[in-house]
Formats: structure tokens, sequence, C-alpha cells
């Protein structure tokens, strides 16, 4: 996996809402700069990847969303 390093002025702003990496079932995702929000309850999610390339979502209010 290629990890990103975020430009400074986003790194200030991101990591205020959202960590660098979390942890998940067992793996470490990195964030990946993307961010959105949740289709279900429009909530503002950042993406985050795994080494093995998979990737699951944080939301601003904790919860994890594997994709």
């Amino acid at each position: 996996m290629l990890k990103i390093q975020l430009p400074g002025w986003m790194k200030k702003h991101f990591t205020k809402a959202f960590p660098t990496s979390v942890n998940f079932r067992g793996q470490t995702y990195y964030a990946t700069g993307k961010v959105g929000n949740r289709i279900r309850d429009n909530v503002r999610s950042a993406e985050y990847e795994a080494d093995d390339e998979s990737r699951v979502w944080v939301g601003a209010d904790g919860k994890i969303t594997p994709e």
C-alpha cells in the first residue's frame, strides 16, 4: 500500500476531525486524505486503507464501516 503524506495545511485540518490511523479487526488503517459524507445519514466520513489495500470509512461519529 502506498502511504500518502498529507500536505501540512491538509494534515492540520484533517487531524482535527479524524485520526491519521485507526485499528479495526486486528489491522491498522491509514488515512488516505479522502473525505465525504456517508450516504445513509450524511455524517462526515474519512477513508482509510490497510497494507492489504482493504479500506474502511470512519465517520465523525466514530462508526467504522468496511468498504
